[in-house]
């Protein structure tokens, strides 16, 4: 029996815009605009990043075309916003606005989450499931807090996870598109 989700016949366009919010002073405030290329922001699995000058809301993005063969993309941030969250609280967040479109017809995947966090200490995700699979046609924001109760720890422990970030990734088999990320 053939896997599935290698027989997606249909290309899915996502408009991500990451906006990372943290308000803590201990951290400075780190952006990715995507104005003049893909700032060093990487994918996984079957697919290549690209630079879009005009499809963002507004301006430029990454973008992900998901040729639907393969593993899923994953797609991970460049190191200015890994490191040490230690000192977020749970009124600190990150979010991501996202455009959805499956221009090919075929059925849809739900993504396994829109956010993981993993490093030496462990890895934990969170919005999981066909909950917060993105509207078509519409762009939806997507807000997590930095609350270890709103996250599924899947290895490790909060603390020790949130000390040390190796990789900030979304998941999906998606054409993503990411504008205007600010962390801090």
């Amino acid at each position: 029996m053939e896997d599935t989700q290698k027989n997606f016949s249909f290309d899915l366009s996502i408009l991500l815009s990451l906006i990372f919010l943290f308000f803590n002073c201990a951290f400075a405030q780190v952006s990715s605009t995507f104005y003049t290329d893909i700032e060093w922001w990487l994918v996984t699995g079957d697919n290549g990043a690209a630079w879009e000058a005009t499809t963002g809301n507004p301006g430029g993005c990454l973008s992900v075309n998901d040729l639907a063969v393969g593993n899923m993309n994953y797609i991970i941030a460049p190191t200015k916003y890994h490191g040490n969250w230690s000192g977020m609280s749970v009124a600190d967040s990150i979010s991501a606005q996202i455009f959805y479109n499956n221009i090919g017809g075929g059925y849809e995947v739900y993504p396994e989450y829109i956010f993981r966090i993993s490093g030496p200490g462990g890895a934990a995700h969170t919005m999981s499931g066909q909950t917060f699979h993105p509207v078509k046609g519409t762009w939806t924001t997507y807000t997590a807090y930095i609350d270890p109760c709103d996250w599924t720890i899947e290895s490790g422990n909060w603390n020790d996870i949130i000390c040390n970030i190796k990789w900030y990734q979304n998941n999906g088999r998606i054409l993503q598109r990411f504008r205007d990320g600010t962390a801090g």
